[in-house]
């Protein structure tokens, strides 16, 4: 009898990536505030929106990568979402 590594998967991942693109726009848009505010201007509308890879990573990893990574060695895991927005400023 053999047996390999086990694999840690999300179970709730599909739930979990709206959630996690939820406060990936939200924090988007504060940020785009800030700037705005920096420069005496403000946001205007959005004018376009590209979501971005989703990370399953090791808790306490602090890299990225291009084409997304889902961690399984681990069982606590930290979560990401890439979202690029552009708005119009004012």
């Amino acid at each position: 009898v053999a047996s390999g590594q086990p694999a840690y998967l999300v179970s709730s991942l599909d739930s979990t990536k709206v959630d996690l693109l939820d406060k990936a726009t939200r924090s988007a848009m504060e940020r785009a505030e800030t700037l705005a505010r920096g420069s005496g201007s403000s946001v205007g509308a959005l004018v376009s929106a590209n979501q971005g890879v989703i990370q399953v990573v090791e808790r306490g990893t602090t890299g990225s990568s291009d084409y997304g990574e889902y961690d399984t060695r681990t069982i606590e895991k930290t979560l990401r979402a890439v979202v690029s927005l552009e708005y119009a400023v004012r």
